[in-house]
């Protein structure tokens, strides 16, 4: 847990969060509220309410509630005190119209003079968009890192031909209709300079050739995403590029719904 010269009373505490002194007993409500509050204003969203003082103080206020519970601490609470920084990144949006209420009610009592109800109602889409591209691209990346002797071979091969700046090397198989742990189909997307002046269609030849062993072996579909290192930054960049979601599997002859 983190100490604070000058921690606020209690009262002051509760205050802080928007609770009144009965919520203020309540660690579930405590805990709701402050991630309702500090996804609004922490210090690494580029937002006017993003503020390190204001996340701070929230923080602090949240701490000493949960410090000060008469209640037996729960293993979220005791968690949220002892490791908050994980805690509190587990911690994801739910992007319901309630939730995105909630966050612009609770955002626009606590900011006079600043942001209006609409205008905080705006910031919790946008954060909540953020949150849910960042959950994307860390699926992404566990799918990239789990490698398989034909992601290795897929990998190594693309490597060597195109030296790429960036190459993502996905196992969609799962999505699919196929045996468990199969590696029958894949997204690669890669980023190289071998595909100045080339024509989309002409970039797609280029890593079928490369990969036309495997393609006429286990691999039945391979989807591409080719481009140039300039056309990468635009869309981002290795930090925020979100690689284009593969369409849910319906099947062989496409009458199978899509599967959850």
């Amino acid at each position: 847990m983190a100490t604070f010269a000058s921690a606020p009373p209690v009262t002051a505490a509760a205050k802080v969060l928007g609770l009144s002194q009965e919520d203020a007993l309540d660690t579930s409500i405590i805990r709701a509220r402050f991630i309702t509050l500090a996804k609004l204003y922490h210090p690494d969203l580029s937002s006017p309410q993003a503020s390190a003082s204001k996340f701070s103080s929230l923080r602090e206020a949240f701490e000493l509630l949960l410090s000060s519970s008469t209640s037996a601490p729960s293993a979220a609470d005791q968690e949220a005190l002892s490791n908050f920084d994980d805690w509190f990144r587990r911690h994801c949006f739910d992007a319901s119209s309630e939730t995105l209420n909630e966050m612009a009610d609770a955002g626009a009592n606590l900011a006079p003079g600043g942001l209006d109800k609409g205008g905080m109602w705006e910031l919790a889409q946008r954060v909540a968009s953020e949150e849910a591209h960042r959950k994307e691209k860390e699926a992404q990346a566990t799918l990239a890192a789990s490698a398989t002797p034909m992601a290795d071979a897929i990998t190594s091969k693309l490597t060597s031909s195109f030296s790429p700046s960036f190459l993502q090397v996905l196992n969609e198989s799962h999505m699919h209709n196929v045996p468990k742990n199969s590696e029958t189909h894949f997204k690669v997307v890669v980023v190289s300079d071998s595909f100045l002046d080339k024509k989309p269609l002409e970039r797609h030849k280029m890593v079928n050739g490369v990969l036309k062993d495997e393609l006429a072996g286990t691999v039945h579909a391979l989807s591409i995403v080719a481009k140039t290192p300039a056309q990468f930054e635009k869309l981002g960049g290795a930090s925020k590029y979100l690689v284009p979601p593969s369409p849910s599997c319906r099947g062989g002859d496409g009458s199978l719904p899509p599967k959850n």
